[in-house]
């Protein structure tokens, strides 16, 4: 007996949450990294970066309240809040803040180029755990999807124009921009690229034995027999009504399943008779001579 797919994506749900809540916590622990080098932070995080310069909140605070703000834009462009929005909107601020209190800040160049880098790379891999688990979009990708769908623009050109906006506008406030941002911008696509087919769930292929084999059997529909055709129509059963009479010769023999490679009967030429043979004459009996009788 077939399993519903709508089961199997149940038996799947406490896995996708983990994978999710893992994904998020990963991401968060990511940009801690990355702020710890204080090389250059991610786009949206050196505008975080510069409010927090101005406000007595905490980083990870101020990520969930401009998350909180990107999602009200959400209702003029008519996307969707999921499950997955919502815990993208908390848990990377809440890791954020755990990262940044644990790590401490590193010392020398090298050393932090290289927590810079692992910062990416980490961002990266959450990032494909994330979104594999198929709960939706974060608030920034969904507000930069409903700008594309409600201006027309190219993705490339509203997330590009996104991105620069909140550059300016966060390194006017006191954000990090340097080498760490340009690093992430070059990086973070094509970690996404490779990561995200490693821990995207898809749903279930239908495999053979997922089915009912007898729903799944192929239908073979079986061709009509018909018997030798000599005359040029098929034969038909006499009917038993007047009204059901079928003259046979109107039945053509191009209705009939004929072998391409056989002609139809009236295409074929009349077959040459054969002259007859002269009757061979029988030899003449002559009568016998009557014999007299002797008296």
């Amino acid at each position: 007996m077939s399993t519903p797919r709508a089961l199997k994506t149940l038996d799947r749900l406490p896995r996708r949450v983990l994978q999710l809540a893992v994904g998020l916590a990963l991401f968060g622990i990511g940009v801690s990294l990355i702020l710890k080098s204080n090389l250059g932070a991610a786009s949206w995080d050196v505008l975080t970066q510069g409010l927090s310069h101005h406000l007595p909140l905490s980083f990870g605070t101020i990520t969930i309240i401009m998350s909180g703000i990107v999602l009200l834009c959400w209702i003029p462009l008519r996307q969707r809040v999921g499950f997955g929005t919502v815990a993208n909107a908390i848990l990377i601020g809440v890791f954020a803040d755990v990262g940044l209190a644990l790590f401490p800040t590193p010392d020398g160049f090298w050393v932090r180029i290289a927590v810079m880098l692992l910062g990416v790379v980490l961002v990266g891999i959450a990032s494909g755990i994330y979104i594999g688990a198929g709960f939706g979009s974060g608030p920034r990708d969904g507000l930069m999807i409903g700008l594309h769908e409600v201006t027309g623009l190219p993705i490339w050109v509203v997330r590009t124009a996104l991105e620069v906006f909140v550059v300016v506008v966060g390194w006017l406030l006191g954000g990090t921009v340097g080498i760490g941002t340009l690093a992430f911008a070059v990086l973070i696509g094509p970690l996404c690229q490779v990561f995200l087919p490693l821990f995207a769930i898809r749903d279930a292929e239908r495999q053979p034995t997922d089915v009912d084999p007898a729903l799944e059997a192929p239908v073979v529909v079986a061709e009509p027999e018909f018997a030798p055709i000599a005359t040029g129509s098929i034969p038909v059963q006499p009917p038993t009504s007047p009204a059901a009479q079928v003259n046979v010769t109107t039945v053509s023999a191009a209705t009939s399943p004929v072998s391409p490679a056989t002609p139809p009967a009236e295409a074929r030429e009349p077959e040459q008779a054969q002259p007859a043979r002269a009757a061979t004459p029988l030899p003449e009996q002559r009568p016998e001579p009557e014999r007299s009788v002797d008296a």
